[in-house]
């Protein structure tokens, strides 16, 4: 894996009521929960290595730079 970076996604975590929900920018359906901060995160990254692996031979989006106190960047398991 030498030469190879894992690519950061950007996602938007927020907290409603005692749920931290999580919607990645730039890939569509890439949506989950979590039930504080850390736990959100590990799902993100469930999820995000999710979608990557389920597109086969579709392109897949390169994240997009984006800033915000609720942006946080995820990489893939």
């Amino acid at each position: 894996m030498s030469g190879l970076q894992r690519a950061l996604y950007p996602a938007r975590i927020w907290q409603d009521d005692d749920v931290y929900y999580v919607q990645f920018l730039d890939l569509d359906n890439g949506f989950t929960f979590g039930e504080n901060l850390n736990h959100a995160k590990e799902m993100a990254a469930d999820v995000l290595s999710a979608l990557l692996a389920s597109a086969h031979n579709e392109p897949i989006k390169l994240p997009q730079k984006a800033q915000g106190s609720d942006i946080y960047l995820i990489a893939a398991n």
